[in-house]
């Protein structure tokens, strides 16, 4: 989440930073049972911004990088199709 606000909500300003967080924060202290409830909207942003983030990680090479971003992107769009049959 840090790296997203670093380096892309410069650019791209859309998002409260002080509201993600505490969304974020909220969804991590939730039980398992809780987590496989909550709104898919939400974690699709989260899957989202984790996709920006991890294109600019230092910690993983350029390939690997890509490749984690492209899941997070597959992930979101899977999320995205559940939120579109349940409503």
């Amino acid at each position: 989440m840090a790296k997203y606000f670093e380096i892309v909500d410069p650019l791209y300003p859309i998002l409260n930073r002080h509201e993600v967080y505490i969304e974020y924060e909220h969804f991590w202290s939730l039980s398992v049972d809780e987590k496989c409830r909550y709104e898919p909207d939400v974690i699709a942003l989260h899957l989202v911004l984790y996709a920006f983030a991890t294109q600019y990680l230092k910690l993983l090479d350029p390939t690997e990088s890509m490749q984690t971003a492209e899941f997070y992107c597959r992930c979101c769009c899977q999320f995205a199709m559940l939120i579109s049959l349940t409503r």
